[in-house]
């Protein structure tokens, strides 16, 4: 279902972290899959260059482009403490 433009609006303006940001224009910025976007790893992000990442999807690994701005906003998300096979969208339980 396509959204109205009120809704995309509205939908940019919702994440507040860096986190919500870049998985917000992964998904639907980039059209990368959930499953895409949970196995990004810190290597990943560090070995990008040229705006090309490596890409692990369902059935074969790929290099694709990413828009820099996003680029940026995962080596935010990569700290130098990070080990190489860190995934960088891991998943935290909220409670209440």
């Amino acid at each position: 279902m396509t959204l109205s433009w009120e809704e995309v609006v509205a939908l940019i303006k919702t994440p507040e972290i860096y986190i919500e940001k870049a998985g917000l224009e992964i998904l639907l910025g980039h059209g990368w899959r959930p499953v895409e976007v949970r196995r990004i790893k810190a290597k990943d992000v560090r070995k990008a260059k040229d705006s090309i990442i490596w890409c692990h999807g369902k059935e074969r690994d790929e290099f694709t482009p990413i828009l820099s701005e996003t680029l940026d906003l995962l080596n935010v998300l990569t700290p130098g403490t990070l080990a190489d096979d860190s995934e960088i969208f891991r998943s935290t339980r909220v409670r209440n």
